[in-house]
């Protein structure tokens, strides 16, 4: 039964074509700041409804702001697959739930990098990770792991992948795959390669927010408070976004230099209400649009439909 439901979604959504177009005045905001010595990047997670929600809207309007600022790489940062994970590299959801899904072709041919989430969690990270075996995009050397990009006039940017599941006890059941993942040694790892940053900008990426307004058990935000947070404090990280919670979310603590950023779902959205240090919040679905330059990073959360609904911008 399950081949047969797969069948059907992968013609019905090989069939669909939708044709978002971001408007000409968020165009011109766009290319303003995402000018020829720019380095731009997309962020999305959240993602995985087998077309559903508006997870092949998102895709399609991320394939025209790719298009318009050359976006030259994509974060994924979990749960690209609802519900229950994938279970192999051959799994029919990586077609309905990615292949077909983004199809534009500015998101085609530059590289994926991925980190599980609790959903992939639930299946076989694995199989997860190593989906680059068929799929030349997809980029996930390790559950954990970092990179560097540069912008065409030499800026550096620094990016780190963390694994967060593993961090929060209440998915450290005996025999679990979280239980299985050491996630002392992840953060001495992560103190190593801060240590050793020398890059202009700093993002550190993980699936679970550090602080957020959240409907979650509130030990997840504890556990993120006391076993990441300590280590991100102690370096020039300018940046920490997640996803896991469904909606916008821009997050200051006074005394302290990182913006804390919630990136909604890439398919559906949830209610968001106020929390402490709280500067924005919206209940969209939609994705971040990057752009670094030497002496700015700007975050442009936009919208299903393209609409740059809020942005921030450091500058050095």
């Amino acid at each position: 039964m399950r081949r047969i439901v797969i069948f059907f979604l992968t013609v019905a959504f090989a069939a669909v074509t939708l044709q978002a177009q971001i408007d000409k005045q968020q165009h011109h905001s766009l290319k303003k700041f995402s000018h020829d010595d720019a380095l731009n990047f997309l962020i999305l997670n959240d993602a995985g409804k087998n077309g559903y929600g508006d997870q092949k809207k998102v895709a399609e309007t991320m394939g025209d702001v790719a298009d318009a600022t050359d976006v030259k790489f994509i974060v994924s940062a979990g749960d690209q697959h609802h519900f229950h994970g994938v279970q192999s590299i051959l799994d029919p959801l990586w077609t309905t739930n990615f292949e077909i899904i983004y199809t534009h072709p500015a998101l085609l041919e530059i590289p994926w990098y991925a980190i599980a989430g609790n959903h992939e969690y639930r299946g076989n990270v694995d199989a997860f990770m190593n989906y680059g075996q068929r799929s030349s995009r997809w980029k996930m050397p390790a559950r954990y792991y970092t990179f560097e990009e540069k912008s065409k006039n030499g800026a550096s940017l620094r990016v780190i992948m963390l694994d967060t599941s593993p961090m929060i006890e209440k998915y450290r059941n005996p025999g679990s795959e979280a239980a299985s993942q050491d996630w002392k040694q992840q953060i001495a790892w992560l103190d190593a390669v801060l240590k050793n940053n020398r890059s202009d900008w700093t993002v550190v990426i993980g699936h679970h927010p550090i602080y957020a307004n959240t409907s979650k058990l509130p030990e997840e935000l504890e556990n993120m408070q006391q076993r990441l947070n300590p280590v991100l404090l102690n370096y020039p990280v300018d940046f920490y976004i997640c996803g896991h919670i469904h909606n916008f979310q821009h997050i200051t603590k006074t005394g302290c230099a990182i913006d804390y950023v919630v990136n909604t779902s890439a398919s559906s959205s949830r209610s968001v209400y106020s929390t402490n240090g709280l500067l924005f919040s919206l209940n969209t679905s939609g994705f971040i649009h990057c752009c670094m330059t030497k002496k700015a990073l700007r975050l442009n959360f936009m919208d299903s439909d393209g609409t740059i609904v809020y942005h921030i911008e450091k500058h050095k």
